[in-house]
């Protein structure tokens, strides 16, 4: 892994869906002293930080096939202009393509060296974009993972749905946050899941072809069994297929609830989930940062349900409970000692990340959020804060009053305050 010698690192990030809350990454990057670059369509919430030193626009005429078709140009021209150590998608589209224009025959050594040693090895590229590929390559090292099987056609679902029995889930690749996510009761279900996911996956595949960005021939949809419990995730910084930090949390709300992403969570210590974690990063040599998702049983056990092979909404909370993830990797790139991360929280306090649990109490009418949970707020980035306010307002014009009351406030001295106490 290259070393900086403790200069500040220029990382750019690439956001292409605008994925909500993905300023905290950035912001948690630019407190740490990196020189943050975020590229992405305009008005994009990574760009919106106060913490992002440039902003690179790609055009957005054509929407998706737009940022597809200009996004290797876009790379080329911004490593030679601004000369970025490190690239990272913090979004799954941006994942896939940062990949799969790694491994372009026509992309520069310059631009392929940076990618490389931004997200690993290259040999593994297929894996870490595929949930098929990965529970595969997870029963091969004993995982502990929910039974499944990856679907090509209807008669593979049914029979899927046979051998696991109901319910179980049907998950569409490249997708993340709960969408592409259903779950299946009955075969009347089935068929309408399936056939809606085929259609949305032969649409994804077709824009990736005609963009010249690696449409995969794996079968597109995966069928898992379904096992109750808490849903838990983990986040790890790493480096060469050498994990250097983690943080476990586990899911106390979900919206919309069981398939939806997460929006109240809590700080967990979970030994399986680092041990499988730790094996599946050095199997397919990451570089960079992995979210690992997983259904905790009511014994305790972590069934690994599937992975991001991108930075986690929630990676930046890791340091408040002694687990640095991004300081870790800034110091191993700057040649530096890992940071001694001392707790300010306590374990179990439960956080609710924004803006993912203020959308769900807006869209659920409800009049308060609940007393006692820490509300990730990014207080000191009011540029980003701003925009995800406009954003929430606009979309629930009759909550805007509520919205202002619980966002219009400042309190420099907590970070992370309470919504209720600032709201009464």
């Amino acid at each position: 892994m290259l070393q900086l010698n403790g200069a500040s690192p220029r990382i750019l990030f690439v956001s292409l869906t605008n994925d909500v809350g993905s300023n905290r990454i950035v912001a948690e990057f630019g407190r740490r002293g990196a020189t943050c670059g975020i590229l992405g369509a305009p008005g994009n919430f990574a760009g919106a930080s106060g913490f992002a030193a440039q902003t690179f626009e790609l055009p957005n005429r054509l929407g998706a096939m737009s940022l597809q078709l200009s996004l290797r140009g876009k790379l080329e021209s911004i490593l030679g202009a601004w000369k970025p150590e490190r690239i990272f998608a913090i979004d799954e589209m941006g994942s896939h393509l940062l990949r799969h224009i790694a491994v372009h025959p026509k992309t520069s050594d310059a631009l392929r060296q940076t990618l490389v040693a931004s997200l690993g090895s290259p040999d593994h590229y297929a894996t870490a974009r595929s949930r098929g590929r990965l529970m595969q390559e997870a029963v091969a090292l004993g995982v502990r993972l929910p039974d499944f099987r990856i679907l090509s056609d209807w008669s593979s679902a049914t029979d899927a749905a046979r051998a696991l029995g109901y319910p179980f889930v049907l998950k569409r690749e490249y997708t993340c946050g709960g969408a592409g996510v259903s779950m299946i009761h009955d075969q009347s279900q089935l068929f309408t899941a399936y056939c809606a996911a085929t259609l949305k996956a032969t649409a994804k595949r077709m824009v990736l072809g005609i963009a010249g960005n690696g449409a995969s021939a794996d079968p597109p949809l995966v069928a898992q069994a379904f096992v109750p419990g808490v849903l838990a995730m983990r986040a790890v910084a790493c480096a060469d297929g050498e994990v250097l930090a983690g943080v476990n949390f586990a899911c106390e709300r979900q919206h919309p609830p069981v398939t939806g992403a997460s929006t109240v969570i809590r700080q967990l210590d979970h030994a399986e989930m680092e041990a499988s974690a730790k094996a599946i990063v050095a199997r397919l040599g990451c570089s960079g940062f992995v979210g690992f998702d997983y259904m905790c049983d009511a014994d305790g056990k972590a069934h690994l349900i599937e992975m991001n092979a991108r930075p986690i909404g929630s990676g930046h909370l890791g340091a408040r409970f002694g687990h640095d993830v991004y300081g870790s990797y800034l110091a191993r790139l700057k040649g530096e000692a890992a940071p001694a991360a001392a707790p300010t929280l306590e374990p179990g306090q439960c956080i609710a990340l924004f803006p993912r649990e203020l959308q769900r109490v807006t869209q659920s009418g409800e009049a308060e959020v609940d007393p006692g949970i820490l509300h990730d707020v990014p207080w000191d980035d009011p540029r980003a804060l701003a925009r995800h306010r406009k954003v929430l307002q606009e979309n629930h014009p009759e909550q805007a009053a509520a919205i202002a009351r619980i966002l219009d406030f400042a309190d420099a001295d907590q970070a992370m305050p309470e919504f209720t106490a600032r709201a009464g």
